[in-house]
């Protein structure tokens, strides 16, 4: 690994410590407490996109509904972000896409709006992750990986699907949103 030697002011290359690349002792508490509330949202927005029963079979083309609405829900949200404000879209996103998962249950339309709505919030924490941590912008990004590990695990390894009522899959959703909001700066806008 090469990192460029600012310290020096040279601009020579040199083999870095790791200790270099995240300095757990310049993180403020400010940033730490940014980086935990993100991580956590991720983590219960991917658990929450694994237990929402959709309501219909997934058959034919529609077995392709998920991960498309979920790609297009990513790709839209830092767009919309980008132009309205990274607060602004997370939120809105994700109150429309709770609405969408408690009305439009069975409805395959309803439902890819939903995802969609729901996925809008993803490159808004990973960009609040980046920001939260500039200079270790691959850790920031690992976090976020790592929290979407952990949220599949837990689907996989936790209580089934059928005991997980409707009302704690809205208060974690909620939960989310509230983490994001809080550490999403209007900065990022």
């Amino acid at each position: 690994l090469i990192m460029y030697n600012e310290r020096e002011g040279r601009g020579e290359k040199f083999p870095a410590p790791v200790t270099d690349y995240i300095n757990f002792n310049m993180i403020k508490i400010g940033t730490a407490a940014a980086v935990v509330c993100l991580s956590i949202a991720v983590f219960i927005r991917s658990y929450v996109g694994f237990i929402w029963p959709l309501g219909f079979e997934k058959t034919g083309l529609l077995i392709l509904l998920p991960a498309v609405a979920s790609a297009l829900g990513k790709a839209l949200g830092g767009i919309i972000a980008d132009w309205l404000g990274a607060v602004e879209t997370a939120t809105v996103s994700m109150v429309l896409a709770m609405d969408l998962f408690m009305t439009g249950s069975g409805s395959w339309i309803m439902m890819g709006l939903a995802i969609m709505f729901f996925n809008m919030s993803m490159p808004i924490t990973l960009c609040g992750l980046v920001s939260a941590l500039p200079k270790n912008v691959g850790f920031a990004f690992g976090l976020s990986t790592l929290a979407l590990l952990i949220g599949y695990a837990a689907y996989a390894f936790a209580a089934p699907v059928s005991s997980v009522p409707a009302f704690v899959v809205v208060i974690l959703s909620v939960l989310a949103a509230a983490l994001i909001f809080i550490s999403v700066r209007r900065k990022y806008k």
